[in-house]
């Protein structure tokens, strides 16, 4: 990981490569290669982004809880949740 220098900006969210694709799908995309580069050039910038208290992760990781709170959900719409909640967890875990 290389250092970063304190009048380095946060890290922007298509930075990472991720982009919402309006047309069509209407869901988001990732660019490989300015997401290899984002990881490779400003790893701290992606761990913050990610994982840090009020990072994507986190905040995901609670919407989904409050989901499966929730007692109106089909079953395979809630085995599915739990699945993307594990992962986030896991995906958290792997970063910090």
């Amino acid at each position: 990981m290389q250092p970063l220098e304190e009048d380095t900006p946060p890290i922007a969210l298509y930075e990472t490569g991720v982009v919402f694709v309006p047309y069509g799908s209407g869901k988001y995309g990732v660019n490989e290669r300015k997401l290899a580069t984002a990881l490779a050039e400003r790893e701290r910038d992606m761990r913050a982004l990610f994982v840090q208290s009020d990072g994507i992760l986190p905040q995901v990781c609670e919407m989904l809880t409050g989901f499966l709170q929730m007692d109106d959900q089909a079953e395979a719409i809630h085995a599915a949740a739990l699945r993307f909640l594990n992962e986030c967890r896991r995906l958290s875990a792997m970063w910090v």
